[in-house]
């Protein structure tokens, strides 16, 4: 979260949704929002279990905005009890 706890152990939702928080902080940042993601890479510890729960969210945080991406699984993350780990590009003007 915003200052630096872990969110949602072994909670793909929580976690999905602390991700598009933490996203929506640093776009802002920037002078962005979520309509300037040109392109998105998700990352999943278990693809299987959890990319329909992501997917879903996902297309709720965009809305009607709907940029390139990818969805990779993978054997772990950075911590142990992390289950999803999101990389966006963006544009600015």
């Amino acid at each position: 979260d915003k200052n630096g706890m872990f969110v949602g152990k072994e909670n793909i939702e929580a976690q999905t949704l602390q991700t598009f928080e933490n996203l929506d902080r640093v776009l802002v940042e920037l002078g962005a929002t979520k309509n300037n993601i040109a392109y998105v890479e998700i990352f999943l510890t278990n693809p299987q279990e959890h990319s329909e729960t992501v997917i879903d969210l996902f297309k709720e945080y965009l809305g009607q905005h709907r940029p390139a991406g990818s969805l990779i699984g993978v054997t772990y993350l950075a911590f142990p009890e992390q289950l999803i780990e999101v990389k966006a590009i963006a544009h600015t003007d």
